[in-house]
């Protein structure tokens, strides 16, 4: 009898009794099992000898000593043509590829920030760039302001980003990027690790991490930024980008 569906199997719920757990238990006492059974084979990348578990062998045409092998020897086939990356549907044809790329290309795109990609790209290649990135660590003494981890993977975090200083000033070519002072003020700067950095950009925090790392820098030299003000102990700041709105947040 076949499996149809929406059949309930008949030993859903039940469990074996003590007596029948004995008796599997000494069918089966002093015999190998199937899966520990162990096999030596070569690695299908770099050809050294490995021990695997029979299913394990049986389960993969190729079998590999680690995952970087595993990675070494796709790459290769990949290269090769032998191996062909497809998503779940199977891969776009040029023709599908070129319509989802005229349909989410410039305003189209819900990333689209005005088109100030090549100058954001171009300014942070800039030498000017690297040397403000410096100025932020050495006056942080190379430690992350929130965590205070000294060293690892250190980032410098623009408080108010480059992409709304650039819409808010209307930053059209390199040059003028150049010239915008608030861009390499170091006051706009905040040294964090990477895992702090990578919180502060998550959905969690965006909405308040701008108050929460400008009350940790105010703290810290006691300069506000153009478009700051402290109101009866609130930390205000006029939106960058939009100046008609503007937030507040009680100063730590």
């Amino acid at each position: 009898m076949t499996f149809q569906k929406g059949n309930i199997p008949w030993n859903i719920g039940k469990h074996p009794s003590k007596e029948v757990r004995y008796k599997i238990g000494s069918a089966n006492r002093g015999k190998k099992s199937p899966f520990n059974t162990r096999i030596k084979i070569e690695c299908a990348y770099c050809g050294k000898e490995i021990i695997k578990k029979k299913y394990q062998i049986e389960k993969n045409i190729n079998n590999f000593c680690n995952s970087i092998c595993h990675g070494k020897w796709l790459s290769k086939e990949m290269k090769n043509g032998n191996i062909k990356m497809k998503g779940m549907h199977g891969s776009h044809t040029q023709k599908s590829k070129d319509k989802i790329r005229i349909a989410t290309k410039g305003e189209n795109n819900p990333n689209y920030k005005g088109g100030i990609t090549p100058i954001l790209r171009s300014v942070r290649t800039y030498n000017k760039y690297k040397e403000w990135r410096e100025k932020i660590y050495l006056r942080d003494n190379y430690t992350c302001q929130i965590c205070g981890k000294i060293g690892g993977r250190l980032q410098a975090h623009h408080i108010i980003s480059f992409s709304k200083i650039i819409q808010y000033y209307e930053i059209i070519d390199y040059q003028e990027a150049i010239e915008c002072k608030i861009l390499w003020d170091i006051n706009n700067g905040i040294t964090l690790c990477k895992k702090c950095h990578d919180k502060i950009h998550s959905k969690e925090f965006k909405e308040w991490a701008y108050f929460y790392i400008r009350g940790i820098m105010y703290n810290k030299t006691g300069i506000l930024l153009p478009n700051e003000n402290i109101i009866n102990g609130v930390f205000t700041m006029a939106y960058w980008g939009n100046s008609e709105e503007s937030y507040a947040h009680t100063r730590g």
